[in-house]
């Protein structure tokens, strides 16, 4: 392992549990980090966020801080009643290369996202909350993939979660293709915030309304028909939980709902019809017993 990627490897392991001094050894080895190459296409990092303030400062470093130069952050607020904007305008007078989109009116998640889809350029999206943390070598590991293999559309990678208590859960994905499709008939088979798009891919599937709290399960029923995945099997996105955010148990019977339409949408592409009490049991006893995940 050279240099570079054992500091990138020892800032990512250090975040979820000293974060401010991971984002301090982060500052300091920034050159030592950053691509020698500048002729690289451009990778927009797609985001939507409301009431952030507490988690948003260093989530924008750690996308600014990639070793890959060529990024730029667009971010898609509801109208927020913390600093969460103020922080962001901040950022936005140093580096050019954020695109702030105020909505008037609270727009939800799901639109907002279409909003920021659709003012993005980039020949590759990568999706990520403002909550989180990236490992400082990420979008330039999924753009090598995706250089390395041109008959992959999508690159997601392992997730660790982690909590203000420092407690540290490692999350993995099954990484063949094929897999990906069968495990749609079970929970959403990739992370949708640790993933990379080729961005006429996402443009062109764009989020779908009425899939609230389970969108990331909604795109890759859609996806997997006419695109290939694949997953890094390491870790490069940290998942926060934190009492802020909207949690899944609160909304659970929304959440239900949605998988009731989701998978009636994937049973119905392979001629199964299944009445009702057979679709909550589904759910219940299979994909909800596997535990929910958003991201």
């Amino acid at each position: 392992m050279n240099k570079r990627n054992q500091i990138a490897d020892s800032i990512f392991n250090l975040l979820p549990l000293e974060e401010e001094n991971a984002m301090k050894m982060w500052s300091e080895n920034l050159d030592t980090l950053q691509m020698n190459s500048r002729d690289l296409p451009l990778i927009d990092v797609l985001t939507s966020v409301y009431n952030s303030e507490k988690y948003i400062d260093n989530a924008i470093k750690s996308i600014l801080w990639q070793s890959y130069p060529n990024v730029n952050l667009i971010i898609v607020t509801d109208p927020c009643t913390d600093a969460t904007v103020e922080i962001i305008k901040t950022y936005q007078e140093k580096y050019p290369n954020i695109l702030l989109i105020e909505n008037k009116e609270h727009k939800g998640f799901i639109e907002s996202l279409n909003i920021g889809l659709n003012a993005s350029t980039g020949k590759y999206i990568v999706r990520m909350d403002l909550d989180d943390l990236i490992h400082p070598l990420k979008f330039e590991k999924q753009f090598n993939f995706l250089s390395d293999h041109l008959d992959c559309d999508v690159v997601s990678s392992g997730m660790i979660i982690f909590n203000e208590k420092s407690e540290l859960k490692s999350v993995t994905y099954r990484e063949d293709y094929e897999l990906h499709k069968i495990t749609l008939f079970f929970f959403s088979p990739i992370s949708h915030a640790a993933s990379m798009f080729k961005g006429e891919v996402l443009r062109n599937i764009q989020y779908q309304n009425g899939y609230n709290y389970a969108e990331d399960y909604n795109i890759w029923s859609r996806l997997l028909d006419k695109y290939k995945t694949a997953v890094l099997q390491e870790p490069l996105y940290l998942y926060r939980t934190h009492s802020e955010q909207t949690t899944n148990e609160r909304n659970k019977s929304k959440i239900v709902d949605t998988l009731k339409k989701i998978i009636s949408d994937i049973l119905s592409k392979v001629n199964l019809v299944l009445n009702e009490a057979d679709i909550d049991f589904y759910i219940h006893s299979i994909i909800l017993s596997n535990g929910l995940n958003t991201k």
